[in-house]
C-alpha cells in the first residue's frame, strides 16, 4: 500500500512537471499550442486513471491546475483549455474503468469540447478574444474579392446565399460542432494507442468499417436533401439560409459513409497492405476530385446495405476457409 502511494506521488509529480514544461513552451510560442492541449493533457490525465484510480486521479488534476497557473502566467485562456482537458481525461478515465461503451467515451468528450467552444466562442467571446460578427465578416469580404477577381456576379443565385451572414454563422457554428466532433474522436484513437502501447486497459474499439447509418440519419439525409432539391426547382430562397447547413452537415455525413464504403472495398480487394495505403493517400491528396464522388457513394451505402452485405460473407468465408 506504501509502495503504491509512493508510486502515485511519483508519477503525479512526473505528469505535472511534463505538463508544466509543455505549457511553458507554449507561453514562449505566444499560446500557439493552445489548440493541441485538448488532444495531449487528456492523455496522461487517462493513464493515471487507469493506473491509480478515479479518485487518485483528481487529486493529481488539482496538483496539474497549479501548476499550469503557474507555467501560464495567469493566462485565462490557456488556464481554460487546460481545465477543460483535464475534465475530458478524468471523464474518460472513469468511465475506462467503469467499462462504459466507446460510444459514451467519445460523446464525453466531444460534449465537453463542445462546451468549451460555445463558452470561448459565443458565451465569453469578448474575454478570449474572439468576435464572431467581425471573422463572418471577413470571410464574406473575402469570398466577395475572390469573386471579382474571377470577373463572377456576387448577385448570382448559386452564390448569394452564402454570401448572407445567417448562412455564414450557421456554416460558423457548424464548423464548432464538427470540430468537437473530431476531437472526441481524435482523443479516442490516441487513448487507444497509447494505451496499447503501454499494455493498459484498452477502452473498447468497434472498427470504423461496422458502423452502419442509423434510421434516423436516413431521414435527416433524405429531408436535407429533399428540401435542397426542391428549393433548387421551386426557386424559393427564403429558407436558404436553414437548407444550407443542413444540406452541408448531409454531405459531410455522406463523405464519412462513402469513405467507408471506399475503405472497405479496397481492404477485401486488395490484399498488399502498402498497395492499400497508396491508394488512400492517393484519394486524400485528390480530395477536391474525390469528395463529390464519395458523397454518391456515401448516399448508395447508407440506403443500400451493400457494404453491411460484403461484410457479413467476408467473415463467412473466412470462417469456411479456417
Amino acid at each position: 500500500m506504501g509502495n503504491r502511494r509512493v508510486n502515485s506521488i511519483t508519477y503525479g509529480a512526473i505528469i505535472c512537471a511534463l505538463v508544466g514544461a509543455l505549457l511553458l513552451i507554449n507561453r514562449q510560442m505566444a499560446n500557439y499550442l493552445d489548440i493541441y492541449l485538448f488532444w495531449i493533457i487528456p492523455l496522461p490525465v487517462i493513464i493515471y486513471s487507469l493506473k491509480f484510480g478515479s479518485r487518485q486521479a483528481i487529486i493529481m488534476a488539482f496538483a496539474m491546475l497549479f501548476v499550469a497557473v503557474i507555467s501560464t502566467g495567469f493566462s485565462i485562456t490557456t488556464i481554460f483549455y487546460v481545465v477543460g482537458s483535464i475534465l475530458a481525461g478524468l471523464v474518460y478515465g472513469y468511465g475506462v474503468n467503469k467499462g462504459f461503451s466507446s460510444t459514451f467515451l467519445i460523446i464525453s468528450v466531444i460534449l465537453i469540447s463542445l462546451v468549451m467552444a460555445v463558452l470561448t466562442t459565443f458565451v465569453f467571446a469578448a474575454a478570449f478574444g474572439y468576435n464572431v460578427s467581425e471573422e463572418i465578416a471577413w470571410v464574406a469580404d473575402g469570398i466577395t474579392k475572390m469573386m471579382e477577381y474571377m470577373n463572377m456576379d456576387a448577385d448570382n443565385p448559386a452564390i448569394a446565399p452564402y454570401l448572407n451572414y445567417s448562412t455564414l454563422f450557421q456554416i460558423y457554428v457548424i464548423s464548432v460542432v464538427l470540430t468537437s466532433v473530431l476531437e472526441g474522436v481524435l482523443v479516442h484513437l490516441l487513448a487507444y494507442i497509447v494505451l496499447r502501447r503501454l499494455k493498459m486497459t484498452l477502452p473498447p474499439m468497434k472498427p470504423l468499417a461496422s458502423i452502419m447509418a442509423p434510421g434516423w440519419i436516413k431521414l435527416f439525409v433524405f429531408a436535407s436533401f429533399l428540401a435542397f432539391i426542391v428549393s433548387k426547382f421551386t426557386g424559393i430562397t427564403q429558407y436558404d439560409n436553414i437548407i444550407t447547413p443542413l444540406i452541408t452537415i448531409a454531405q459531410l455525413i455522406c463523405f464519412f459513409f462513402g469513405y467507408l464504403l471506399f475503405i472497405t472495398l479496397v481492404s477485401l480487394r486488395v490484399r498488399d497492405r502498402r498497395k492499400v495505403t497508396l491508394i488512400v493517400m492517393l484519394v486524400i491528396l485528390l480530395f477536391i476530385i474525390t469528395a463529390p464522388i464519395l458523397v454518391y457513394l456515401g448516399i448508395f451505402d447508407i440506403y443500400s446495405g451493400w457494404r453491411k452485405r460484403l461484410l457479413e460473407g467476408s467473415v463467412n468465408n473466412a470462417q469456411q476457409n479456417g
